[in-house]
């Protein structure tokens, strides 16, 4: 018994288990990435799904492993959350202005995670085409982050949205405290993904890395997975570029199934973010720069930070 029991566990820890329901990628160095097209993991450790070398070009990146998301209590679909956060880059300073830059890239849930045959280029962001049946072995789901029109958009088996929203975040349930985000290529955000598989919601929050989920989502759909989704699924990233070759990059990622995603360690994939929280603090403390007020109670240890920063 002994024997078959170290023999089991040896089996578990040198083969990595199909249906993984939990992971975090704080960078892609050495993490369990399979690739398409122009993905890749660049020599900072981000996972990049255009490379800005080439126009026309479609880029995957899937997590290695199959996850299933099937409930075993009624055969429907697991509710999960992921979060990542991502940068668009632009090697033209306008181009974004001009419309003429990358369309952006989508989260995928697909039945597989190889598609580069199928996929179409440009608007498309490397999407396979669901709307043409003849091919049923490839079911979608995709959340689409447009940067030219900055809409974020949910799509389930379709190339045209069930739902969509121009980029920003509410802080209030009304209209009036949606806060609009002008650009899309201006620094790394951060897009929360969180399905609901008891009364099958789906929400999407976009946000800034470092601050809270905004309370509110930016979008939130009803969308049914039992039928779209196969028993063992895979989830990525799919890209493209059109007129200009611009590169789309994903920081850090965490998914889980059944709960809230791991937080991301932020400082470990954002170059300068500990210095620039660091340095708000500084200019608190000695220039009050800063709009907000700080409690006295605080004082000694925004003083600690500054004193850090100047070491």
């Amino acid at each position: 018994m002994l024997r078959f029991s170290l023999q089991c566990f040896l089996l578990l820890f040198f083969f990595p288990a199909s249906g993984a329901e939990e992971f975090v990628f704080n960078g892609f160095t050495t993490a369990n990435i399979s690739f398409e097209g122009e993905a890749s993991v660049d020599e900072r450790g981000r996972l990049g799904l255009t490379t800005g070398l080439d126009t026309g070009v479609v880029g995957h990146a899937f997590y290695k492993y199959p996850v299933s998301l099937r409930n075993l209590r009624d055969h429907g679909v697991s509710s999960f959350t992921t979060s990542f956060v991502f940068e668009i880059t632009s090697l033209y300073g306008d181009s974004f202005e001009r419309g003429m830059g990358t369309n952006g890239f989508a989260f995928v849930v697909s039945s597989t995670n190889k598609f580069l045959n199928d996929s179409l280029p440009g608007q498309y962001l490397g999407l396979p085409n669901v709307s043409n049946r003849d091919n049923t072995s490839i079911n979608i789901l995709a959340i689409e982050v447009d940067a030219v029109t900055r809409l974020v958009g949910i799509y389930v088996n379709s190339l045209t949205s069930i739902n969509s929203h121009t980029a920003g975040y509410y802080n209030t349930t009304s209209e009036d405290g949606f806060k609009l985000w002008r650009r899309l290529d201006n620094g790394a955000l951060q897009l929360w993904v969180e399905y609901d598989g008891n009364v099958q919601q789906l929400n999407v929050t976009l946000g800034a890395p470092g601050s809270s989920k905004p309370k509110y989502p930016l979008l939130s759909s009803h969308a049914n997975l039992s039928y779209l989704l196969s028993s063992e699924v895979f989830i990525g990233f799919s890209a493209s570029t059109s007129t200009v070759a611009d590169r789309n990059f994903i920081l850090g990622w965490s998914f889980k199934k059944d709960g809230e995603a791991p937080q991301l360690n932020y400082s470990a994939f954002i170059e300068g973010f500990y210095f620039e929280y660091v340095k708000e603090f500084c200019l608190v403390c000695y220039f009050k720069a800063s709009k907000v007020p700080v409690p006295p109670t605080e004082t000694a240890l925004l003083k600690l930070h500054c004193t850090l920063s100047l070491l």
